[in-house]
């Protein structure tokens, strides 16, 4: 009985190195970014307007945030102050 107990743990163990192996061999890398959902603005860039613990800042497409789009530096805060 206790020589089962050991072959039923010794084939479980192989079998999840088995599929954990197996699923590393068939893992993709990152997939590349995709901007077909973005819509640019007339002057091709895409940005959004985001609002995170009540400071609103502009968030752009290549990674800046904080600059409004006439270029000014900065976030609002607390949100609503601003004409936007």
């Amino acid at each position: 009985m206790r020589e089962k107990d050991i072959l039923k743990r010794n084939i479980s163990l192989i079998l999840m190195i088995f599929f954990l192996l197996s699923g590393v061999m068939f893992a993709r890398g990152i997939a590349p970014y995709n901007n077909s959902f973005a819509k640019a603005d007339a002057e091709g860039k895409t940005r959004s307007l985001s609002n995170m613990g009540n400071w609103l800042y502009w968030m752009y497409s290549d990674g800046q945030s904080g600059i409004d789009p006439g270029g000014s530096s900065g976030g609002v805060y607390p949100r609503g102050t601003a004409g936007v």
